[in-house]
Parts: C-alpha cells; sequence; structure tokens
C-alpha cells in the first residue's frame, strides 16, 4: 500500500488513488516523517490521525488496528506459561 525506503518520505502505492486533499494530507506526515527510520510509519499514520470512513487513507487504521488486536507477539523473553488460551481460541 506504501513504499518506504531509508531516509525518504514514505510514499502511497499508485492503486490507492486518494483524493487531492488526502494526497496533500499524506503528503505532509509522510515529509514529516522522512528519516526517522526507527520507528514505524504504519504507528504514526494512527498516532491521533482520524479518517473519515470513505477515505483512501482508511487502510492505516484498518491494517494498524488487526495487527495490534490479532497478532501475539512472542519473544525469548516470553514463558511458555498460559498458552493454552492461545491455542483454544478460535
Amino acid at each position: 500500500m506504501f513504499l518506504r525506503k531509508e531516509n525518504e518520505a514514505p510514499v502511497l502505492n499508485d492503486h490507492v488513488n486518494p483524493s487531492d486533499s488526502e494526497k496533500a494530507r499524506f503528503s505532509i506526515y509522510s515529509e514529516d516523517f522522512a528519516g526517522h527510520d526507527a520507528q514505524l510509519f504504519l504507528t504514526e499514520m494512527n498516532r491521533g490521525k482520524k479518517y473519515e470512513k470513505d477515505s483512501k487513507l482508511i487502510f492505516f487504521q484498518k491494517v494498524f488496528n488487526g495487527i495490534i488486536n490479532n497478532i501475539i507477539v512472542l519473544n525469548p523473553n516470553t514463558g511458555l506459561l498460559n498458552t493454552d488460551a492461545y491455542y483454544s481460541d478460535e
């Protein structure tokens, strides 16, 4: 949906096709974000941003919420206690 290269502003894919006002909004957000390589752009696009229901940029919110609400990250320090709940949840 977007392309992010090191030290450059993120760019929307051509198939997103936002309105002119959405393009301007995205341009400001992405230019402000350029050079912040240690941060996630998906997180930034959900930090206090409000999208209209028919906005072409709403995918940022949908993807972010999908990750936050459906993915459990297990790292090397995560114990194996209480893993039954993860396997029994449909």
